[in-house]
């Protein structure tokens, strides 16, 4: 999960700061992670949530 995280920040970064290569914007969406552990998911649902994304996927 914590490579995860660190990829979700990278990406937001990266879409902030570099202009658009198309003719339209890239969405960004969030994955929750965690599998059938609900301590993992809810851990990682929680992190995800503190990230300003287009979207969040379960």
């Amino acid at each position: 999960m914590v490579r995860t995280h660190c990829w979700i920040t990278y990406c937001g970064y990266y879409l902030k700061e570099h202009s658009e290569k198309h003719a339209y914007r890239q969405s960004l969406f969030s994955i929750v992670h965690g599998g059938v552990y609900h301590d993992l998911r809810k851990k990682s649902a929680k992190m995800i949530t503190d990230f300003s994304t287009d979207g969040n996927v379960i």
